[in-house]
């Protein structure tokens, strides 16, 4: 049961690395990104998948939002390890939350 999850996970992440932009994979902290950053490692390395229109070169890239240790939204340390771990090269933004829903708020609105 456990070897079909992973092929099927495999198999979708295969397919939506194919793209003719560049693919980047947010890395929360959480185990699903952390199994989604490790199995596009495992792809692009082993198998010599692209992601997207570019050649991983020397590790996968990914991207990361940290937040003040206050504001109990913070994962930049759970996703540290995973970035180690895999090797995985990270853009980390600090971001306030109220900076991130303004954010938001300007991309997802209609002009």
């Amino acid at each position: 049961m456990i070897e079909g999850v992973r092929e099927h996970m495999l198999d979708a992440i295969r397919l939506r690395l194919r793209a003719d932009v560049p693919v980047g994979i947010y890395l929360s902290g959480g185990i699903d990104s952390s199994v989604i950053a490790g199995m596009v490692t495992h792809l692009v390395k082993e198998e010599g998948i692209n992601m997207g229109n570019r050649t991983a070169k020397e590790r996968v890239c990914c991207f990361s939002i940290a937040f003040d240790e206050e504001s109990g939204f913070d994962e930049s340390c759970k996703s540290a390890v995973s970035t180690f771990s895999i090797a995985l090269y990270t853009n980390l933004l600090q971001q306030s939350p109220i900076g991130l829903r303004t954010g938001l708020t300007l991309s997802t609105s209609r002009s």
